[in-house]
Order: structure tokens, then sequence, then C-alpha cells
């Protein structure tokens, strides 16, 4: 995910993550997408593959790449990108040497499949857009969007000089001075039940490599504020 921010309007170029625009209007907090999920559930995504892929049914499998991988733009992957003899060459000896991914994906027939070619959005900015949220999808396998606007916001208004102008005696605390670390907490520290404890960020860390990856998708979140002054 790339964002490049103009006086007047916002970029987004999307490639694999998700993407967010909230802003404050009315002392309400309301959310605009701006991207959606390159995966092949997306209709959009998917009608593409099919008319790139002609006569390839399985080209998207199970909601996923050949059945396997769920983006469908991204950087790296390269078993889904490169010619077939690239990889017949290159591959056996990868795999010797401990890369367990050097392997050709089934059903390998008209490379490439994923492409790292962006999906472009213009936002046009206003005065009530207050911050961006940038974050990667293992975010929101832990977190629904209502509860990262209502983390995102309450770490927002601790810090709002609003609140100061206003003589508010605002009782939001926030833990981390950071927005992002807030939020990538908020996530880590919620249970499947939606009940949030120090505890739970504790053991979720704990848990080492490979075995991880059954329990939390990786977190990258950036929070871009929009300050005018």
């Amino acid at each position: 995910m790339f964002g490049a921010i103009r006086l007047d309007r916002q970029y987004v170029k999307k490639v694999k993550c998700s993407n967010s625009f909230w802003w404050l209007k009315d002392g309400q907090w309301k959310a605009v997408w701006l991207s959606e999920d390159q995966t092949g559930s997306n209709q959009k995504e998917l009608e593409r593959m099919m008319r790139e892929h002609p006569g390839e049914p399985s080209v998207i499998s199970r909601g996923r790449v050949l059945g396997a991988l769920m983006p469908t733009r991204a950087f790296g992957d390269c078993r889904y990108k490169w010619p077939l003899e690239a990889q017949q060459d290159l591959f056996p000896v990868l795999y010797s040497r401990g890369h367990r991914y050097a392997t050709t994906p089934s059903n390998y027939n008209t490379p490439p499949y994923v492409t790292a070619k962006p999906v472009i959005v213009k936002h046009q900015l206003s005065e009530n857009d207050k911050f961006i949220v940038i974050a990667s999808d293992g975010l929101y396998d832990q977190l629904s969007d209502e509860e990262v606007i209502d983390s995102v916001a309450q770490w927002y208004e601790a810090r709002s000089d609003v609140n100061k102008d206003a003589g508010s005696d605002s009782t939001l605390t926030t833990q981390d001075s950071n927005g992002a670390t807030h939020l990538i907490r908020a996530a880590l520290s919620t249970d499947r039940l939606g009940r949030r404890s120090d505890s739970v960020i504790r053991r979720l860390l704990a848990i080492p490599p490979p075995h991880s990856r059954r329990f939390r998708d990786d977190i990258s979140v950036t929070i871009v504020t929009l300050n005018r002054d």
C-alpha cells in the first residue's frame, strides 16, 4: 500500500493491504474506505483473472489464486509470477537450501498469475478529514471495522487539541503515544469474544514462529494525522 498526499487530495495505490480513511463531522466519526481487498473474493479481481487466464477454471479456487495464495496483487510471490522454465532451473536449488516454498503451484499454465500493478484511488480532502489508517489484513483478522474506528478515535481524541480548546475534561486514556502502536495493542489484546486483556497479548506474543501463524497474521499499521496548521 502506498499513499501520496497533496494539499487538496490523496492518492492511494493499492497492491495488497487494507486501507481506510476516517474523518470527524458533527461530533461523529465516520469511515471512508479507499480500497478493496485485492483477492479472489473480490468480484472485480475474479473477473480480471478469468479474462487474463481464459479456459482455466482453477485460476481462482476456494477464493485463492490457484487454490493457494490469497492476494491477487502483491510484491514478491515469485512462484506465481516467474516463467515455468525459470522455476524449473532455480527452485530445485533453492528448495535444497531450505526454501520450502520454492515449489511450482498446481495448474501453473499461463503465468504470471499475480501482479504488482496497483489499483489507484483518488480522494478529495476536506476540512473534516483527520487521519488516514493504512493497515495490513492481519489487523482486520483481529478487529472489526467498528472496533478499529473506536480504537483510533479514542487515541485521537485523547490527544486532540480540540478537547483542550473546548475546555473538555476528557476521561479518555491511552497507554501509547503512537497511534499505530495503540491500534496494534488493541488488536493483539482482544480475544475471540471481543474481550480485551493484557494477558491475551502476552499469550499471543509468546507463541514462536511458525506456530504463531495459526493464531495471528502479521500486523503492520501506519496512521497519518492531517495537521493543517
